[in-house]
Order: structure tokens, then C-alpha cells, then sequence
């Protein structure tokens, strides 16, 4: 039982450190490689400020006007007509702004 235990380990081990050194070897990508195909991304975990709907939106009910009509004259699918404080965070961290 102490052999097979002893080769599960070795493989385990074995297999991260092949994992690793092919994981080493890639080239790293600098900022200016990278496409912009994947915008950054800020996880808001909401509170009244910022959670306008979502809720409802993920339960699959339609928000369609007047909600959100002055958000450049379409319906923003929120509940609340205009920007929120995190869209203005969005824009002031946008880096091609």
C-alpha cells in the first residue's frame, strides 16, 4: 500500500513540476501586446448606489422604458434613469479615455 502511495506522489509531483516548467517557459506578454478584445473588468458587488436592477434583470424580467431613458436616450435595463457612481469610477479608470 506504502509503494503505490509512493508512485501517486512521485506522478503528482512529476506532473506539477512538468506543468510548471512548460508553464515558465511561454513568453510573457507585456501590456502593449495585449489585444483589447478583453477589456478590464471590475466585479461591483452592489449596494443601493449601484445595484439599480439587477436583480430583476437576472431573473429574467425586461426592464424597458421609461427606466433609464436620459442613459443616452435608450433604455439602460436598470432601474434608474442616468449614470450611476460606478459608471463614472468605469470611465475615470478607462485608460483609452
Amino acid at each position: 500500500m506504502a509503494v503505490g502511495r509512493r508512485s501517486f506522489l512521485r506522478g503528482v509531483l512529476f506532473s506539477f513540476l512538468y506543468i510548471s516548467l512548460a508553464a515558465s517557459s511561454l513568453p510573457a506578454h507585456s501590456q502593449s501586446q495585449c489585444s483589447s478584445a478583453h477589456p478590464p473588468v471590475i466585479f461591483n458587488f452592489g449596494d443601493s448606489n449601484s445595484d439599480t436592477g439587477a436583480l430583476v434583470a437576472g431573473l429574467g424580467f425586461p426592464i424597458d422604458l421609461p427606466n433609464g431613458r436620459s442613459f443616452f436616450h435608450a433604455s439602460a435595463g436598470r432601474l434608474s434613469d442616468g449614470r450611476l457612481v460606478l459608471d463614472f469610477l468605469c470611465k475615470s479608470l478607462d485608460p483609452l479615455s
